[in-house]
């Protein structure tokens, strides 16, 4: 098995790779409205020193010019523009290619969907694509759950500001952007196979008094062709009690016809056979789990192992474009697939190298390639340290 990663805009990397070249691509983009990666950067200004922050909100990893519980008078009066925009101090332009911190709804799903657009231009005819997605609110973004913060639970849905919502969204509207997202994936060419529910029993805690506590979030399978590898299978689940298969084959003498379960002719045609497995369903029970290092919003490799399995052959290759610290990477060599993930944030990279040579190890599936990748990048000097105090 090997792997590569890429340290890049999603879009822009995508567009190096071949047509038609990934069999299953498993990944969870960045959340409209949540956090501030920290991968921007300000370009020009007339003083270098100009910090380009107001005195109130933000941290120094935080390029979004203070949060959104600051009003314009507020802003105004500490010479700062607004999120995403031009320090008002200095003349610098704040420059960033992280998704998730667009202004609308609509532009999120515009720029989230083209980068789609070149997912499936990449992967195989009979590839698939399982998209995790979580959802907003509209309301102020500056309470506790705002646009920063060091979370691991991806139950958390952030608060929109309301000069960002847009539309015909009001203040507490749920935005719904996993649909959005589904709807303009199907519109651009995707075949919108299943919605799979991932349910959490450890949902993060919410101090909202007029609805229920978000515990679950969308899982989408995306696919290109009607016709696309699926290995049903490889991830069949095991059943409680009784259950029954339908379809040819020998009725147990305690099915036949006045013995059945159900004493009528119909029920005793379709059983044939008491069975131990049955066709995986379309709610998975996942806890989050958080990760030691430094991202702070980890895909439970629970949830990924699913997806590998019967949306991969083996010794395929697993895409994700927003890889993180590289849960599914892990998963995908533990699997026997080879992996390709891209990031961003050039932290992330590091923290991948270290995780998905560590799970292969630690699995026992160190082919002689990855252990010469391995190898390779013990002989370099790690840039994580240098990274992590910038």
């Amino acid at each position: 098995m090997s792997y590569q990663l890429h340290h890049g805009e999603a879009l822009e990397v995508l567009r190096t790779l071949p047509d038609d070249s990934v069999h299953c691509v498993v990944t969870s983009p960045p959340y409209w409205g949540l956090r501030d990666y920290g991968t921007g950067r300000w370009e020009g200004g007339t003083n270098p020193e100009c910090k380009h922050q107001i005195n109130k909100g933000g941290t120094a990893k935080s390029t979004l010019n203070g949060s959104a519980q600051n009003d314009a008078e507020t802003l105004a009066a500490n010479g700062c523009a607004s999120y995403k925009s031009v320090c008002k101090r200095c003349g610098a332009k704040r420059v960033d290619q992280q998704l998730g911190l667009e202004e609308s709804v609509d532009e999120f799903i515009d720029k989230l969907a083209t980068i789609f657009d070149e997912v499936r231009r990449v992967l195989r005819p009979d590839g698939t694509c399982w998209v995790n997605l979580g959802d907003s609110y509209c309301g102020n973004a500056g309470g506790g759950q705002g646009l920063t913060g060091d979370r691991f639970s991806r139950t958390f849905t952030a608060r929109i500001d309301r000069p960002k919502r847009g539309g015909d969204l009001k203040p507490k509207d749920m935005v719904g952007v996993p649909w959005m997202f589904a709807f303009e994936a199907r519109r651009r060419g995707w075949y919108l196979r299943s919605e799979i529910i991932w349910h959490k029993p450890n949902p993060m805690p919410e101090s909202i008094e007029d609805r229920p506590t978000r515990a679950h979030e969308q899982l989408f399978l995306l696919t290109k062709s009607a016709s696309y590898f699926y290995d049903k299978a490889a991830i069949m689940e095991k059943v409680a009690g009784t259950a029954h298969a339908r379809g040819h084959g020998v009725t147990p003498k305690s099915h036949k016809k006045g013995q059945g379960v159900k004493n009528n002719e119909s029920w005793n045609k379709a059983v044939t056979k008491l069975v131990d497995k049955r066709n995986k369903r379309d709610v998975w029970t996942v806890q989050s789990e958080p990760y030691d290092e430094a991202h702070f919003a980890t895909f439970p490799p629970q949830l990924v192992r699913p997806c590998v399995l019967a949306g991969s052959p083996k010794s395929g290759v697993v895409l994700d474009p927003f890889c993180g610290s590289g849960t599914t990477g892990a998963v995908a060599l533990e699997l026997g697939r080879h992996f390709i993930g891209i990031d961003l944030k050039a932290e992330y990279i590091e923290l991948a190298h270290k995780r998905v040579l560590g799970a292969a190890e630690s699995k026992g599936v160190l082919t002689p390639e990855l252990s010469q990748q391995k190898s390779d990048r013990s002989s370099q000097p790690s840039q994580l340290g240098l990274i992590m105090e910038k």
